[in-house]
């Protein structure tokens, strides 16, 4: 996580779309800086990133800058 540590600067909520065998990983875990996810973050888990994409679509607009997405 540290090459992305600066794109986590002021969030507050991220969202895992874990593939195939990365649904073992246990994100909550991983650390920054020392401090486990789980601690730092409100976490979600989507099965795909198409729906997590439906629900935002059906939620309220956010503001722009508020969505993380890495790959």
């Amino acid at each position: 996580l540290k090459p992305a540590e600066k794109l986590f600067a002021g969030k507050r909520h991220l969202l895992i779309c874990p593939d195939d065998v990365l649904w073992e990983v246990p994100f909550q875990a991983l650390s920054m800086r020392g401090t486990p996810l789980v601690a730092r973050f409100n976490l979600s888990y989507a099965y795909s990133a198409t729906g997590a994409q439906t629900i935002f679509r059906s939620r309220p607009a956010r503001p722009a800058g508020t969505v993380l997405a890495l790959a």
